[in-house]
C-alpha cells in the first residue's frame, strides 16, 4: 500500500524512541497546529495524521511515509498537516551544567515559541551546545522553515555526539519529511548498525527504504521488529504483492481485531484482489471501529463507482469530505460522478476544489 504523501504538521515531542503510536483517528490527515510537552502527549489530530495520512496514498497512488511508521516528523503527516513532527531529544547533561539560557529556551521550545528558543540558543558558545541544545535548535529551525540550518544542527549533533541516538532519529525523520528518502537511508543505515536494538531507528530505516522503493530492504528491517505483521502487510501491499500482503494482514487482524488501520489495509488488499464482498466487509469493520475514518469512506466511494452504483458512490464521497474537507482525492472522485448525473456545474466545482487542494501541500493525488 502506498503511504500518504501527505504528512500532518504535528507536535514536537520530547522523549526517547518508542514503539508505534496508539491508533487515533478523530481527525484526518493534515491537521494544523502545534502542541508539545514533556509528557509526550500528542494532539489527536497529529495521531490521526500518522494513521491515515500514510494510508491515503494507496488510494491515490502516491507514495509516502509508511502509515504505521512511528517516529517520522510530519509537517502535516503534509500534515510527516502540518505533519506530525516528532522530535526526539535525549538529555545528555544535567541542566545545572549548562548555560542559564537553556532552561528558558526549553520552555519556549515545548510551548511552540521557536523564534524565542532560537534567540536564546544561537548565542551560546560551541562548548555549551550539547546534543539536547543542538536538537532543540534543529527542531526550531525546521519549524521556522530554515531547512538548511535545521539539517546543519542535526548533523552537528551526530558529529559531536555520535552515541546520541536521538540525533540520528531526528535527522532521519527530518529527511523523510522532505522526501529525501535515499539520503535518509544513508543516514539511518549506519545508525542502526550503531544502535542495533533501537526499534525506533529500525522502523524509521524500514520506512525510508520503502519510500525509496527498496521494498526488500524495508521488509528485512521490519522483520527485525516484534509484532511486525501489519508493517510487512503494508509493505507488500505497496509493492504490489497482494497475496502475501493479505496473509500478513490477516495475521495482524487476528492479533489486533480492534485496530481500524489494519482492517482498512485488509479492505485495500481485498479490493486489489477483486474480492469485493470481503473488501466491503473489511471497510465496514473500519467504520464500526472508527466512524470518522475518512479513507474508508473514500475507498467505499471507489468500489461503488467501479460497480456503477453512482448514488451510493456519491453518498460515500460526501461522507469522506465531511470527515475531512481538505483531502483532495474524494473531490476528484465526486467530480467524476456528477457528469453521470448531468450536473456540469457541480463537476466544475468539485474539479476546482480538487485542483486547489492538490496544489496545496494538504492535498493528495487521485
Amino acid at each position: 500500500m502506498s503511504t500518504a504523501q501527505a504528512r500532518p504538521n504535528g507536535a514536537f515531542r520530547i522523549h526517547g524512541t518508542e514503539g508505534p503510536r496508539p491508533n487515533s483517528s478523530d481527525t484526518p490527515p493534515r491537521a494544523d497546529g502545534f502542541r508539545s510537552g514533556f509528557s509526550g502527549v500528542k494532539s489527536r489530530a497529529a495521531a490521526l495524521a500518522r494513521v491515515q495520512a500514510g494510508l491515503s496514498d494507496r488510494i491515490t497512488g502516491a507514495k509516502g511515509v509508511n502509515a504505521i511508521a512511528p517516529h517520522c516528523w510530519s509537517a502535516s503527516n503534509r500534515s510527516i498537516g502540518p505533519i506530525g513532527l516528532v522530535l526526539l531529544i535525549l538529555v545528555a547533561t544535567p541542566l545545572a551544567a549548562r548555560a542559564d539560557a537553556v532552561p528558558e529556551a526549553r520552555a519556549h521550545f515545548v510551548s511552540g515559541r521557536f523564534r524565542e528558543c532560537v534567540a536564546l540558543l544561537e548565542p551560546l558558545p560551541e562548548s555549551a551546545r550539547d546534543a539536547d541544545v543542538l536538537n532543540m535548535l534543529g527542531g526550531s529551525y525546521a519549524q521556522l522553515g530554515l531547512s538548511d540550518d535545521a539539517q546543519s544542527a542535526f548533523r552537528a549533533a551526530i558529529r559531536r555526539f555520535p552515541d546520541h541516538l536521538a540525533a540520528y532519529q531526528n535527522l532521519g525523520a527530518f529527511l523523510l519529511e522532505r522526501n529525501a528518502n535515499q539520503e535518509a537511508v544513508e543516514v539511518l543505515t549506519p545508525a542502526v548498525s550503531r544502535f542495533p536494538k533501537s526499534h525506533g531507528l529500525i522502523r524509521t530505516l524500514g520506512v525510508a527504504c520503502q519510500r525509496a522503493g527498496r521494498y526488500e530492504e524495508a521488509q528485512a528491517q521490519f522483520r527485525r521488529l516484534p509484532d511486525s505483521d501489519a508493517l510487512l502487510g503494508n509493505s507488500y501491499l505497496e509493492s504490489g504483492n497482494y497475496p502475501v500482503a493479505l496473509a500478513y494482514l490477516n495475521q495482524a487482524a487476528r492479533k489486533h481485531p480492534t485496530d481500524a488501520k489494519i482492517s482498512y489495509l485488509l479492505g485495500l488488499a481485498y479490493s486489489y484482489l477483486a474480492d469485493a464482498d470481503r473488501a466491503y466487509a473489511a471497510l465496514q469493520r473500519v467504520l464500526e471501529l472508527d466512524p470518522r475514518f475518512c479513507l474508508a469512506y473514500h475507498q467505499f466511494t471507489k468500489l461503488k463507482l467501479d460497480a456503477s452504483d453512482v448514488a451510493d458512490a456519491l453518498a460515500y464521497g460526501k461522507q469522506a469530505i465531511q470527515c475531512y474537507p481538505q483531502l483532495a482525492a474524494p473531490h476528484y472522485l465526486i467530480s467524476r460522478i456528477h457528469p453521470m448525473l448531468g450536473n456540469a456545474a457541480e463537476f466544475e466545482k468539485e474539479m476546482r476544489l480538487f485542483l486547489t487542494l492538490r496544489l496545496d501541500s494538504h492535498g493528495t493525488k487521485p
